[in-house]
């Protein structure tokens, strides 16, 4: 099967081809003038076959149905258009079409087959692709069926239905849902308040987002079992979120880590978050990935604009925040999904960093005591991503992720997140520090870690897929 450029969210590939239409005229037929409307987009292999009279006359006959939706059905095979007009005008009973509502593109170069990934090229015929493009031009759902098995139509139905209900009503449609049924609408005002006005509420923002991050980092790398994790809706992104409840001991430490870094956070200390992922579980600062937070603390107090040099009140709204949390969302399951698997028995640590001029000497947060001040180290080269960064009027949320060269050769080989971090790749050589944390520009920090010693530390044994974690 041929690669293709078709792409789910991307434009459709435009084309003109010879198509038959409901008239029974020869028509040079161009994608985009259907723009405006949504496109049911078919292909089927070959004209007078056996499956395919079913289910083009189930579409043709249901061409109405889409058309009060404001869809357009299209079909498309190898064959020239020559051929489509034969099979129209062979009755039914004979293995023909008979009258048709729907036009036949005629693909005879195979060039819409090619670039729709449908081409089955020792053939030289479609496989039974179904596309559904948007009134904006934009691919939206691929279906691709082998040659033998038909399509439901009224599963397209449906799907169209989904797609034209939550591009209006900005909800989602869980499994199964047909017009009128319940959708889920996204989660946002469950997950965060509405307003940000308050330190208060900046601080439940914050604490929110690094679980939210946290969790979908570790369910994306599978290190804790599925039933660790309970699911909600941002936007629509399903995201998976740790329960305090479940039964793996390593999501339950985690939490209470995680419990530990509210705690500097409540009191303006915390400055980074560094979890490190490992394999020797008596060697914790060596590690294979590692995922990092910053946090910075304002004051909601006008920022100085430089270029004009005098102060001005930043417009930062709640809308302008909830586009940064979810665009990092986005670009944090995009990377975690490219990075190549992790091994099968693999371990966590989490180490802090607090200010030092607000923190005081014998501070402790709950899970966690004080430590050396050593950093995270890769063996060989390091890769570094800055993820993404929010911002509220009393915080800053800086995400990046690092690991090991060897490690992101899907994503320097299908050169995914090119638009994104491209330039935010950095490769450290040898022993490195994570961004030469404490960065310059901010103080130097005390540096603490878990509890229990590195070496006997049962605890922080969260092996991935392990089910009996301490």
């Amino acid at each position: 099967m041929s690669a293709g450029k078709a792409q789910i969210g991307k434009p459709a590939p435009d084309f003109t081809a010879k198509a038959v239409m409901p008239d029974g005229q020869f028509k040079d037929l161009k994608l985009s003038d259907y723009r405006g409307k949504y496109i049911v987009f078919f292909f089927y292999p070959l004209d007078f076959t056996f499956v395919c009279p079913t289910e083009i006359i189930a579409f043709s006959d249901a061409a109405d149905e889409f058309k009060k939706i404001n869809c357009e059905v299209i079909g498309a095979s190898v064959d020239s258009h020559f051929c489509h007009l034969a099979w129209i005008n062979t009755p039914r009973k004979q293995g023909g079409l008979g009258h048709m509502k729907v036009p036949l593109v005629a693909d005879t170069k195979r060039t819409i087959s090619q670039d729709y990934g449908v081409l089955k090229e020792d053939e030289g015929i479609a496989y039974r692709g179904l596309f559904i493009i948007d009134d904006k031009g934009i691919l939206r759902q691929i279906t691709i069926n082998d040659l033998p098995v038909g399509r439901s139509i009224d599963e397209t139905l449906r799907l169209v239905q989904a797609f034209q209900f939550t591009d209006k009503h900005g909800e989602v449609c869980p499994a199964g849902w047909k017009p009128g049924k319940d959708t889920i609408k996204p989660d946002w005002d469950s997950l965060f308040h509405q307003e940000l006005r308050s330190q208060e509420q900046s601080l439940v923002f914050v604490k929110r987002m690094l679980v939210l991050a946290v969790s979908s980092i570790t369910y994306l790398r599978g290190i804790f079992p599925e039933d660790a994790y309970r699911s909600r809706y941002l936007e629509d992104l399903c995201i998976k979120i740790l329960k305090e409840d479940c039964a793996s001991a390593g999501a339950c430490k985690i939490i209470k880590w995680l419990i530990g870094c509210f705690d500097a956070l409540e009191k303006r200390y915390l400055q980074i978050v560094l979890i490190g992922v490992h394999r020797d579980p008596d060697d914790t600062n060596h590690v294979i990935e590692s995922y990092q937070f910053k946090f910075k603390y304002t004051n909601n107090r006008p920022q100085m604009d430089i270029l004009r040099n005098e102060n001005i009140e930043m417009s930062l709204t709640m809308e302008d925040t909830k586009k940064a949390s979810v665009l990092l969302i986005r670009k944090l399951f995009l990377l975690m999904q490219n990075l190549d698997v992790l091994p099968d028995d693999v371990h966590l640590t989490m180490k802090l960093y607090y200010y030092d001029d607000v923190t005081p000497l014998d501070y402790e947060p709950p899970g966690f005591k004080e430590g050396v001040c050593d950093s995270l180290w890769f063996e060989g080269t390091a890769v570094h991503f800055r993820v993404g960064d929010l911002q509220t009027p009393f915080h800053v949320l800086k995400v990046g992720v690092a690991a090991e060269q060897g490690r992101v050769s899907k994503l320097q080989e299908g050169n995914h997140l090119r638009e994104n971090v491209q330039d935010s790749m950095q490769e450290v050589p040898g022993q490195c520090r994570e961004e030469d944390l404490p960065s310059e520009d901010e103080s130097a920090a005390q540096f603490k870690q878990p509890t229990k010693a590195p070496t006997k530390r049962g605890g922080n044994k969260l092996a991935k897929r392990r089910r009996k974690e301490l």
